[in-house]
């Protein structure tokens, strides 16, 4: 990839599509009996067909069986009952059939399906397509007990690995990567899957989640580096050391909550929407129409944090911030008096910390239901109580948007960041006591704009007007952010922006927790 983003679309790594099709009763197979036994090479069944190592094909019909694979490529099929099956050397296929089965492909680019019953299959060495089937499986890329997350990036990968496919269920799958550049499969009505890519034998390629046959709308949040979970329709979905996800067909929404993030996100066809926090970097480089819309595009970029982590993404609609507002009933300070924030106009003179009093170029209002809330937890309003933030501020309770910055004052902050004065995130505030999140009741958020981004005080404790920057417009409902565009068309250019550049340092969540720590 280039500095500047992507140089051309990211594309699914090929998988093997093959399935296990064993025929039974047919001529020369080697079949077991009803009673559960020990099959391998040499065998003879009771009709005469041999089992060699010149590769065969094995049924081994009915009880617990246990079967191992000769030297060449073997079909193996466990059939019903709770088997192992044990591929060896060669490219082998292996069928669990009914039961909780054992299949172990081993050596060369093995086939495995686990079809009915709680399943393990592991993939042993070479590039494996592992599908668990019904029940809740356990799927393992490379040798047992393989990479189960503990290994880091510079580790020696596991001997023989391969990139191997591994293919999941409706039921509560969890499925291990290991070594190389693994591909994790994932359908509509997906089960509490839980899915760890593995960190070793990695090219620049890295594990890759496939969400491209899921038709309904998922919601995706990256709590950690290449870490997170999805809400399908009825479960939830973990998954950690995961560079690149694909997702489907539906809707979806993808909010990153952890501002270290890496990798790549696709969000495939269809309106997706992926929101950042305010304090990131969000580069647009390419954008498309979108039909189905009248005037939105389908963007392509990159995201980049504070701490210099880079998400790029493919394939989304629409690109946000969280919002940056008050809420209605707030006081601020102006020149007429203390005066609620909804009945601000434009004009409208407000005291700032370093300029005296401003006057108000724009304000907005962006309205949101009970509804859109539970579906938006980065929305979510936090309301901040009286004396929360210390010497007796704010002096009555105030509620504002998660990312509305509250400025914070102290010698503390000095020595740790190098300023006296910082901005600190209300959702960054909620350890504090006497701060929480506000959800029993809609919200209205309420921007007020100055020609510069200033600290403005908002009952008695200082805060911060809106900064507008590319993608925080884009929150704006479509009406708001044409009359502020209409306004000042220079808000549409990076340059025009520039103009409103944060009033003062912007902590991280994380230096926020610092601050504050005992």
């Amino acid at each position: 990839m280039s500095e500047t983003g992507l140089e051309e679309r990211v594309n699914m790594p090929p998988r093997n599509e093959g399935p296990v099709t064993i025929a039974p009763d047919a001529v020369g197979i080697v079949e077991g009996t009803d009673a559960g036994e020990v099959i391998s090479v040499p065998y003879t069944d009771p009709e005469g067909d041999e089992f060699t190592d010149a590769g065969s094909v094995v049924n081994a019909r009915g009880g617990n069986d246990t079967v191992y694979g000769g030297l060449g490529n073997d079909t193996l099929n466990g059939g019903w009952g709770h088997d192992w099956v044990f591929g060896g050397d060669g490219e082998d296929s292996l069928l669990g059939g009914m039961g909780d089965d054992t299949l172990w492909g081993d050596d060369g680019d093995d086939t495995l399906e686990g079809n009915e019953g709680d399943d393990k299959l592991i993939g042993g060495a070479g590039d494996d397509l592992i599908t668990g089937g019904a029940g809740d499986d356990l799927l393992i890329g490379d040798n047992n007990p393989g990479d189960f997350g503990g290994r880091e990036p510079g580790d020696a990968p596991e001997a023989g690995y391969g990139n191997d496919t591994l293919v999941t269920d409706n039921g509560n799958d969890t499925a291990y990567g290991g070594s190389g550049d693994d591909v994790f499969r994932v359908f509509n009505d997906f089960g509490a899957h839980r899915i760890v890519g593995g960190e070793t034998g990695e090219s620049a390629t890295g594990d890759t989640l496939d969400l491209t046959s899921v038709s309904d709308a998922v919601r995706m949040y990256y709590t950690g580096d290449e870490q997170g979970l999805i809400n399908g329709s009825a479960s939830t979905l973990n998954f950690a050391e995961i560079e690149k996800t694909f997702l489907g067909t539906g809707d979806d929404f993808v909010e990153v909550i952890d501002s270290s993030t890496t990798g790549y996100v696709n969000g495939g066809d269809s309106f997706d929407t992926l929101v950042v926090d305010d304090e990131a970097e969000v580069y647009i480089t390419a954008e498309v129409p979108y039909d189905d819309v009248p005037g939105a595009t389908s963007k392509t970029g990159y995201i980049v944090f504070k701490d210099g982590s880079r998400l790029d993404f493919e394939s989304f609609e629409k690109v946000e911030k969280v919002c940056i507002c008050f809420t209605p009933g707030t006081l601020i300070d102006t020149l007429r008096g203390r005066i609620a924030v909804e009945d601000l106009s434009v004009g409208d003179k407000v005291l700032t910390r370093d300029h005296g009093y401003q006057e108000l170029t724009w304000t907005g209002r962006r309205d949101l239901t009970m509804a859109e809330l539970a579906v938006s937890p980065s929305i979510v309003p936090v309301r901040i109580e009286a004396g929360a933030l210390g010497a007796g501020l704010p002096e009555r309770a105030m509620t504002v948007s998660p990312r509305h910055r509250m400025l914070i004052t102290g010698a503390r902050a000095e020595l740790m960041f190098g300023e006296r004065e910082v901005l600190v995130a209300a959702g960054d505030l909620l350890d504090l006591p006497g701060v929480s999140r506000v959800t029993d009741a809609p919200v209205t958020y309420i921007h007020v704009m100055c020609d510069s981004h200033q600290i403005i005080r908002a009952e008695g404790a200082w805060s911060e007007s809106f900064q507008p920057s590319a993608v925080v417009i884009d929150t704006l409902d479509a009406e708001a952010r044409a009359e502020l565009l209409g306004l000042f068309p220079e808000l549409a250019t990076e340059e025009g922006r520039a103009a409103y550049a944060a009033a003062r340092p912007v902590l991280s969540g994380a230096e926020a927790r610092g601050l504050f720590a005992a």
